[in-house]
């Protein structure tokens, strides 16, 4: 237990990363304490005898909280080794990733050591945000916040900038691949805005109806103004409120563009003039012009604006997909092997890409190298 319980997680930390550094490590502190072989070997037989890919906590979110305090206090204490750093911030998310019941089968009979196919990733060269009013664009810092009042387009503090509008212009905001953002609308609606969005806005709205285009995904709260509807248009439906909170899902490469309401009422209309209205805890997708609805847990669609990505039997493909959207790194199709994979549970959002694919590469049993920017993920033998 001495082993397990270690403050530092050095041990627990070996057994999963099994890095060359951990190895060295332990084989030494081993070799020079061998009155403790007996119970570093009972240790190592207790640790790797858990399956906690197998396991579901039904405690995970209380789980999820007490990490993310402990990420929150590290983050505070700047004077750390980078590798135990590193090291630290993967073994977070693979409790986030591991703890709910995840994939199996993942592991089959090979040579040990032995790769396969890599799925390969390229990560792109870093755009940034930028906020365009008539032939006006203004290049905005990561994470950029917007409000809209009086006509004007203010950004947050840190950046110290307001930009008039000219009466009934529209402006869009841009968000790239590996940015977001959030925007306040003229009746203080908010607007989260994920990666790889645009959102196409007025510096005021008429007086019969709010109105908005959203080329992405975002998640909004609708102010409450029962007189003066609220429309969300994307290229394939429209969504129509008084005032809720919803996310909107409809990028541009995206099959089957879906809202997911939480609160409220909504009415989502196609451009063949079907219609479908949504309660709480429901979802409607849209595929070959037809709606189909199903109730559905909203935690898995909006948990992208607190900071970490919820997966539920999520195939492999659609995992790398997201983060890939969110990260601006572009993802190979799986091979077959892993193709039919699931993953469920929680994978926190770090601002450090090398933690997220780390956590990652160790979900899915593979090796995970990264060489300037490529990325693959080899397929491997559990150790």
């Amino acid at each position: 237990m001495d082993f397990l319980l270690l403050k530092d997680h050095r041990f627990i930390l070996w057994r999963l990363l099994r890095t060359e550094e951990l190895d060295t490590y332990w084989a030494t502190f081993i070799a020079a304490r061998p009155e403790l072989r007996d119970e570093f070997e009972r240790a190592v037989a207790v640790c790797d005898s858990l399956r906690i890919n197998e396991r579901h906590d039904p405690d995970t979110e209380a789980l999820f909280q007490r990490i993310q305090r402990t990420i929150g206090e590290r983050q505070r204490k700047r004077a750390r080794i980078v590798s135990l750093r590193r090291l630290a911030g993967a073994a977070a998310l693979i409790l986030l990733l591991l703890i709910p019941t995840l994939y199996r089968g993942f592991y089959r009979s090979q040579q040990a050591g032995k790769t396969q196919d890599a799925i390969v990733g390229q990560i792109m060269d870093s755009r940034q945000i930028e906020l365009i009013l008539g032939d006006r664009r203004v290049v905005l810092h990561d994470s950029a916040e917007l409000k809209v009042q009086n006509g004007k387009v203010v950004c947050d503090v840190s950046q110290d900038m307001d930009l008039s509008a000219a009466e009934g212009q529209l402006c869009k905001i841009v968000v790239p691949a590996g940015k977001h953002s959030f925007l306040t609308l003229p009746d203080r609606s908010r607007v989260w805005i994920n990666s790889g969005t645009e959102v196409e806005f007025p510096a005021a709205f008429s007086r019969k109806s709010r109105e908005i285009r959203v080329r992405g995904e975002i998640f909004i709260d609708v102010a409450k103004r029962p007189k003066h509807p609220f429309i969300v248009h994307t290229d394939q439906m429209d969504v129509t409120v008084s005032g809720t909170s919803f996310n909107v899902s409809a990028y541009a490469s995206e099959a089957r563009p879906s809202v997911v309401l939480v609160e409220g009422k909504v009415d989502v209309a196609t451009r063949q003039n079907r219609h479908m209205t949504l309660r709480p805890s429901e979802q409607v997708v849209l595929s070959h012009g037809n709606l189909s609805k199903k109730r559905v847990d909203v935690s898995y669609y909006i948990s992208w604006k607190n900071g970490y990505f919820a997966f539920n039997n999520t195939p492999v493909n659609e995992v790398l997909e997201k983060v890939g959207r969110y990260y601006n790194i572009r993802f190979a199709k799986s091979d077959a092997g892993m193709a039919d994979k699931k993953i469920s549970g929680k994978l926190f959002l770090a601002d450090n890409v090398d933690d997220v694919l780390t956590a990652i590469s160790l979900i899915t049993s593979t090796e995970y190298h990264r060489e300037n920017n490529t990325v693959r993920l080899m397929i491997k033998e559990r150790r």
